[in-house]
């Protein structure tokens, strides 16, 4: 906010040397690599000055909230830096099964005749454990996270001890989510010259 009597010496400067004022405000505007957006409720203190590209490779012990314990509980799923997080493939899923739970219509959609396009070709084989392969998406969503064809009940446990009980809460893992918009948010920073 700029303060009247500052508005006033600026306006008088402007009128006065018009040519100095849009020179110095165009070369503040482009000079400037200070701004306003911050991550700061994301981060470690120590870390809110550093640039998107300079996080993604640095520990997960960055984030706030992630302290040496959750730290060795990740890494024992191999998940040690930002990056990784952002790239872990059972969030991915999670989320995916989430998002497409939403567009699921239970017993599907009334045909001529009177049948039901309830069966369909669609299968997660690959990304389920054998025993959740036919369930609808909006029970796959309600499962433990060891449905998901590679976690392990000891990987259940690991997540526990961050609220992540079900495939759903998974697909919300805030810890996931940040390290993702941090790597995406990478790809669009101007790195400095």
């Amino acid at each position: 906010m700029i303060i009247p009597r500052t508005a006033k010496l600026a306006s008088h400067l402007i009128a006065r040397y018009p040519y100095w004022a849009v020179t110095s405000v165009r070369s503040l505007a482009t000079n400037s690599t200070s701004t306003q957006l911050n991550i700061n409720n994301a981060l470690k203190k120590k870390d809110e000055e550093q640039y998107f590209y300079e996080l993604i490779d640095q520990p997960v012990t960055t984030l706030q909230g992630i302290g040496p314990k959750h730290a060795d509980e990740l890494s024992s799923l191999g998940l040690k830096t930002i990056r990784q997080l952002a790239d872990y493939k059972f969030f991915h899923l999670a989320k995916s099964i989430t998002i497409l739970a939403e567009t699921e219509e239970v017993n599907g959609r009334p045909l001529e005749g009177g049948e039901s396009t309830s069966s369909s070709r669609m299968n997660l084989n690959k990304g389920m454990d054998k025993e959740f392969e036919n369930y609808p998406l909006q029970d796959m969503i309600q499962q433990p996270i060891h449905a998901l064809q590679g976690l392990t009940p000891a990987a259940g446990d690991t997540f526990q001890s961050f609220g992540v009980k079900t495939v759903a809460d998974l697909a919300d893992f805030k810890y996931c989510k940040w390290a993702e918009a941090i790597t995406i948010a990478a790809k669009f920073e101007e790195a400095p010259e």
